[in-house]
């Protein structure tokens, strides 16, 4: 580990570089409310010092129970696995690794400084490889000019010293599912690496205007901002979509069609966190009245004090009238719990054999998705006929 920084998070640090890149008056914003933490916040702090730990020592996460005091459940303990796998898949004898490497780029700016997950650079190629594990399970994270992975990767080279000709960026997020896969990557040459410092430094220089615009987007939720749910230009974009009108049939301005899908992530960031909001200041105390909501006990659900007990009474009690058969069931496991269970490479065969795949449906994607675009009605209308050849 790198030498320590300063205490306190950077209020541009790369955590946050997507949103203060889009957003520099978030930056302004986001300094007059305390730091908070979640669950799920400090989930993915234990699982990235767990990870940190296993790097260190060269161990296995498998068998680990407990880790700084706290239990560790078993899909913490293949996530990181997926994580450490691949950083021992890159690395060889050669290599200098640096895990959890600090750096502090004051040359820059005295507020750029953070830690990256794991450095790995290798002297005979002058490749630097930088891996950002992701624990999330929520959204997928996008490889391709991601700001946050360009901040650590300019962090570990400028601090290393280390002369790279080419700089990979790799993303490790085993637990959401992504048509990339859970391991992605995107290679560029060192030079360009540097030229983006300007950029990095030309934002940087936009949130230190007093008057920095807040603009809203997709940042506003894919970073979790801590004030989407007071923000006024995210609360002006959710009314203006709401303005908006559109029925099947009815010529509509695709523009207007288009400014609306494009603000969903945001949108979805302001009601998400105007409920948590909400919802804080009712547990605290703090709701007014005036504002007319409540706290009140969600609908009750009902469940055996102890399953094995309750099936033995009942058997005895309605002895005759059922079996214990139909007291209980017995389900196959689903084919991603039995690959999980004995491993990709022995499921291989199985899934060959036993395993479909049915679509679960469709989603609206922006264009410069990977997966291939589907026509439904096109599909529905020429499926049941057969070509030409095939009449032959």
């Amino acid at each position: 580990m790198s030498a320590p920084l300063p205490s306190a998070h950077s209020k541009i640090g790369a955590s946050v570089a997507e949103r203060f890149f889009n957003c520099p008056g978030s930056v302004r914003e986001c300094a007059k409310v305390p730091n908070t933490t979640s669950k799920y916040a400090a989930e993915g702090t234990l699982a990235h010092e767990l990870a940190a730990h296993l790097l260190f020592a060269g161990v296995h996460a498998a068998g680990m129970v407990r880790f700084a005091g706290v239990e560790i459940s078993e899909d913490m303990r293949d996530a990181v696995q997926v994580y450490i796998d691949h950083a021992n898949s890159l690395r060889s004898p050669s290599d200098t690794v640096l895990v959890e490497h600090g750096f502090h780029l004051e040359k820059l700016h005295p507020d750029l400084y953070g830690t990256a997950d794991c450095v790995i650079w290798k002297p005979y190629s002058r490749a630097l490889h930088v891996i950002d594990y992701k624990h999330g399970a929520g959204k997928p994270v996008h490889v391709e000019g991601n700001k946050q992975l360009r901040y650590y990767a300019l962090g570990a080279l400028l601090s290393s010293g280390f002369k790279a000709r080419e700089v990979t960026v790799w993303i490790v997020q085993p637990r959401c599912e992504y048509a990339g896969g859970a391991i992605r990557s995107e290679t560029f040459a060192a030079f360009d690496l540097m030229e983006w410092a300007a950029d990095l430094l030309d934002a940087v220089r936009k949130t230190e205007d007093p008057n920095a615009p807040l603009i809203p987007g997709d940042h506003c939720r894919g970073t979790f901002c801590p004030v989407a749910a007071t923000c006024p230009a995210l609360h002006e974009r959710a009314l203006a979509v709401a303005r908006l009108q559109f029925a099947p049939a009815v010529p509509y301005d695709p523009a207007k069609l288009k400014f609306a899908l494009d603000s969903r992530d945001a949108i979805k960031a302001f009601v998400k966190a105007l409920d948590e909001f909400a919802y804080a200041e009712a547990m605290a105390g703090r709701l007014p009245d005036e504002v007319g909501y409540k706290l009140v006990e969600k609908r009750a659900n009902r469940k055996w004090r102890d399953e094995n007990l309750a099936g033995e009474g009942m058997v005895r009690l309605l002895q005759g009238e059922i079996s214990e058969d139909q007291l209980y069931e017995r389900t196959l496991l689903s084919p991603a719990k039995v690959e999980k269970l004995i491993g990709k490479k022995q499921f291989a065969p199985i899934e060959k054999e036993h395993v479909v795949k049915e679509s679960s449906g469709y989603a609206l994607a922006p264009v410069d998705d990977k997966r291939p675009a589907v026509r439904p009605l096109v599909e529905r209308v020429f499926s049941p006929f057969k070509s030409t050849e095939e009449t032959l």
